[in-house]
């Protein structure tokens, strides 16, 4: 499995956002102009779960 985190490097600091909501081994995902986040984590057996953030990637909701 697998953690991943959402930070802001600014100045060379890194900044805490968020974690994403799921540790599957495969994650993908896409940005969208409003600053919306849509992730798609698949599992080792092909079943996936989507999560979308509307704001800026610092709470997420399941999609699916």
């Amino acid at each position: 499995r697998s953690r991943r985190f959402f930070v802001d490097i600014k100045d060379g600091k890194i900044k805490f956002i968020s974690e994403i909501p799921d540790t599957s081994p495969d994650i993908s995902g896409s940005v969208k102009e409003d600053g919306s986040f849509l992730i798609i984590c698949k599992d080792i057996n092909g079943n996936e779960k989507q999560y979308k953030s509307s704001d800026f990637g610092k709470n997420f909701e399941p999609i699916n």
